[in-house]
């Protein structure tokens, strides 16, 4: 007979499989939840996978293409290198002999141009064979050519203009071209297409031909570098860099084609229209101190060159002052100053030397020119008169200012080719009447 001993063993252990089936259970439902989540998550990771092959295979193919324009803008760049050639006509002239020669001038300008361009670019600029020379002369034609003329250069105009239609004819790529009469026609075309070219990938050099004109120092100073030395432009030294611009071309590469361009600026004497009156003194030069000189005034209308004209006798004054000369209309007439030498010139130019202190006199207490320097040659003097004639009298031909030693009109007179946009007044009669 089954016992309660027995019966109480039995629930006992039928409790004990009942709680072990709840473990079983409750071990199944945890391995079921995790394999929910791994199943989630896996599923998860698989769309982001996929969204991630999605996107990289778009950003391979943009890859490629970027790849693929890359080499065509680095072809198209490679494909078409230049140096680009910018002259100043008018401040960095051909030697003589070029223009004398005509268009056999102008073509072997042109040759030995390019061949002192492809040297100095081959040895500083890793300049490669392929690479094409564009050479760009920006003058005043008529100005120039008037220039030369002056200058007893040569003595026909047709000359010159031969000199650059063969210049032009010899290489597609060099030219000169006319800029005009404005004033600033030249440095504004050079300028500009400096600026064009400055950021042109296809343009691997820039070669900037006016070391006589001041007005590049301004625009050249966005271009120079912080430190060191701007090796993409090379500035060509022509005629002497003045003390102002040397500073600024030391930020810069430098070359010199002495057997190309001029060293000195062209020298054009104004042709006087009317004769001046002549100061011819009384009595020795050693005696001047106590005699007068006296004034041959120009011949009067009616009078022929052996008739003798009146003499004006000018009052004695201290050797500072200027004696002011007169026409008839009471204006200042500049008097004419003989030949300059243009060394002397650019030397006594750099000095910075105050007109006023060795020309005249000087009553300014904080003149920041030079006084310090010595005693003037007579040649220093002449040029020192020329400096003080690139400055305009604020007053004109009206200046009664004995010790003004700026121009009163425009030095070249009916020959200036500025017209309307001459910065110095011009008057028809040079005749002195009277000197003052």
């Amino acid at each position: 007979m089954t016992s309660n001993g027995d019966v109480t063993k039995i629930a006992t252990q039928w409790e004990d499989l009942k709680s072990n089936d709840n473990t079983r259970q409750a071990l199944f439902q945890q391995v079921f939840d995790m394999l929910q989540s791994s199943v989630a998550e896996n599923q998860s990771l698989r769309e982001q996978i996929e969204n991630l092959q999605y996107h990289e295979n778009n950003c391979l193919r943009d890859l490629r293409k970027l790849q693929e324009d890359s080499k065509l803008v680095q072809e198209r760049i490679s494909s078409a290198p230049f140096v680009l050639v910018l002259i100043d006509g008018d401040s960095a002239p051909f030697n003589d002999s070029y223009v004398k020669a005509g268009v056999d001038g102008g073509r072997r300008a042109a040759r030995d141009l390019k061949a002192a361009l492809e040297s100095y670019l081959k040895e500083y600029s890793g300049y490669q064979p392929h690479w094409s020379i564009v050479v760009r002369n920006y003058i005043k034609m008529t100005g120039l050519v008037r220039t030369y003329t002056r200058a007893q250069i040569v003595s026909d105009p047709g000359t010159v203009h031969a000199f650059f239609r063969g210049f032009n004819e010899v290489h597609p790529l060099f030219e000169f071209i006319d800029g005009g009469n404005d004033r600033e026609a030249v440095d504004t075309k050079v300028q500009k297409n400096f600026e064009l070219f400055a950021n042109n990938e296809h343009c691997k050099h820039i070669v900037l031909a006016a070391s006589s004109d001041t007005g590049y120092i301004c625009f050249l100073r966005p271009f120079e570098p912080s430190h060191g030395v701007n090796a993409a432009v090379t500035l060509v030294e022509s005629t002497p860099f003045p003390s102002a611009f040397a500073e600024t071309a030391a930020k810069f590469k430098t070359a010199k084609f002495p057997h190309v361009f001029r060293s000195a600026k062209i020298f054009a004497p104004v042709q006087a229209t009317q004769q001046l009156p002549v100061l011819r003194w009384s009595s020795s030069y050693a005696s001047a101190t106590t005699q007068s000189p006296v004034v041959a005034a120009a011949p009067q209308a009616g009078q022929t060159p052996s008739q003798e004209a009146p003499e004006r006798r000018v009052p004695d004054g201290q050797s500072t002052l200027l004696r002011i000369q007169l026409n008839a209309a009471g204006q200042r007439i500049d008097e004419r100053l003989p030949a300059r030498d243009p060394d002397i010139l650019a030397r006594v130019r750099d000095l910075k030397l105050c007109n006023r202190f060795y020309l005249s006199s000087c009553t300014f207490s904080d003149c920041t020119h030079r006084h310090d320097y010595r005693k003037l040659t007579s040649e220093e003097k002449v040029a020192l008169r020329r400096v003080a004639r690139f400055s305009k009298c604020t007053k004109g031909t009206r200046c009664m200012d004995n010790t003004c030693v700026a121009a009163h009109q425009c030095v070249y007179g009916d020959s200036c080719d500025w017209g309307g946009e001459c910065k110095y007044p011009h008057i028809t009669d040079r005749t002195v009447v009277e000197v003052v």
